[in-house]
C-alpha cells in the first residue's frame, strides 16, 4: 500500500470517528462523503475499472478461476517408444475451468479443426517467426512432442480465447486411454453410433461398460465409424469425459487415492507442466463443485481441397460464440 493511500485511509477513518452515530447514513445530497463508511469512500475514490465492455455492458475478469488444458495427442506408444520426428496432432482439446467463486467446474471443448493463427516452430521447437492460418491441432505437431510442442498449443488456445491465460496443461498420448479407463473399473456409456466396423461389440443403441481398447475406439475412432466426421467424434468424447468424470467424482468420496492411481497410470504417456500435488489440488477442488458439463464453440465446417488432391476439414469458429463463452466463463458484469 502506498504512503498516499495510507494517509487517505487514516483521514477517512478519522472522519468516521468524528461522525459517530451518523457514520452509516447515506451520501449527502451535495455529493460529499459525509456519513459514508470507509469502504464506500474507498469505492468512490477507486472505482472498479472494466476489463472489457461489450454492447454497453462493463465486465471485469473473475479472480477465482483456474484453467488446465487437456490435450489428447494422436501418436501411438508411450514417451519412451514414440518417434520424436514430429509432435503429433492434438486431436482432443478440452480446457477445464474451475471457478472457485461460483463453485463450479466447466469444460470447454475446442474443435481440433478450428482454423486459427498458429506459430511455426522448427524441429527442435524453436520459434521461426512465421505464423500461419491452419488447424489448431497442428500447433502441437511442431517440435518433438515435448514441452515446447505443448506450450505452442497453449499459446494458440489462449490467443483463440481472446488472451485468457492457461494455468497448466496435461498432454496424453492416446495409448494412455485403455489403462486410465480400466483404472476406474471401466466407463459405462450408451453407444449412439454404429461402431461395429471398428469393434463388433460396440452395437448402436446398447449401453456398454467400456474395457481396455474399447475405450480408445470410442473416443478416437473416426475414419471407419459413424459418419467419419470430427463433429461426431467430439460428441463421443464429451459422452466419455462426462461419464469418466462422474465415476471419478464418486470414487473420490470414499477413496482419494484414485487421483494418485490415475496419475501414475498416465505418467508414461504424459507431458505436463504440473506436479502431482497441483493436479490433485485442481481435481479435488473441482470434484467438490457443481459439474457444469461440457460447452463448445459454434461455427461452420467446410472442406478444402489442396493442390495435391488431399481434402481437409476446416472449422471456422464464430467470433460471437467465442466471445460469449469467454464472458460466461471468465468475466462478470460490473454492477
Amino acid at each position: 500500500m502506498s504512503t498516499r493511500t495510507v494517509r487517505f485511509c487514516a483521514a477517512a477513518l478519522a472522519l468516521l470517528m468524528l461522525c459517530g452515530a451518523c457514520s452509516r447514513k447515506k451520501t449527502a445530497r451535495d455529493g460529499s462523503s459525509a456519513g459514508m463508511t470507509a469502504e464506500e469512500i474507498m469505492a468512490l475514490r477507486n472505482p472498479v475499472q472494466p476489463d472489457m465492455i461489450v454492447d454497453g455492458v462493463a465486465y471485469v475478469r473473475k479472480t477465482g478461476v483456474r484453467t488446465v488444458l487437456f490435450m489428447g495427442i494422436d501418436k501411438k506408444g508411450d514417451l519412451e517408444s514414440v518417434t520424436k520426428a514430429v509432435g503429433g496432432q492434438s486431436d482432443v482439446l478440452i480446457l477445464v475451468v474451475v471457478d472457485a467463486d461460483a463453485r463450479k467446474q466447466t469444460m470447454l471443448q475446442i474443435d481440433r479443426d478450428t482454423i486459427t493463427e498458429v506459430e511455426i516452430l522448427d524441429s527442435r521447437g524453436n520459434p521461426t517467426g512465421i505464423r500461419q492460418e491452419q488447424q489448431i491441432c497442428l500447433s502441437h505437431t511442431y517440435g518433438q512432442g515435448d514441452e515446447k510442442s505443448c506450450e505452442n498449443t497453449v499459446r494458440t488456445v489462449s490467443e483463440l480465447l481472446l488472451g485468457i491465460p492457461v494455468d497448466g496443461y496435461v498432454a496424453l498420448l492416446y495409448d494412455a486411454v485403455p489403462g486410465l479407463n480400466d483404472a476406474v473399473g471401466g466407463v459405462e456409456v450408451k453407444i449412439t453410433d454404429d461402431l461395429t466396423a471398428a469393434d463388433p461389440s460396440l452395437v448402436q443403441g446398447e449401453t456398454v461398460t467400456l474395457k481396455g481398447s474399447q475405450a480408445l475406439t470410442f473416443v478416437r475412432g473416426r475414419s471407419r465409424v459413424a459418419d467419419g466426421t470430427n463433429v461426431n467424434r467430439m460428441g463421443r468424447q464429451r459422452t466419455y469425459m462426462s461419464a469418466l468424470g462422474s465415476k471419478v467424482r464418486a470414487m473420490m468420496k470414499t477413496d482419494s487415492s484414485v487421483l494418485n492411481d490415475l496419475y501414475y497410470t498416465a505418467e508414461p504417456y504424459m507431458v505436463t507442466d504440473m506436479t502431482l500435488s497441483e493436479l490433485t489440488s485442481v481435481a479435488a477442488e473441482g470434484a467438490g463443485y457443481t459439474d457444469a458439463g461440457i460447452v463448445t464453440i459454434s461455427g461452420e465446417h467446410t472442406r478444402k481441397v489442396y493442390p495435391n488432391g488431399n481434402t481437409y476439414v476446416e472449422f471456422h469458429a464464430d467470433g460471437n460464440s467465442i466471445l460469449e463463452n469467454v464472458l460466461a466463463l471468465f468475466y462478470e458484469p460490473i454492477g
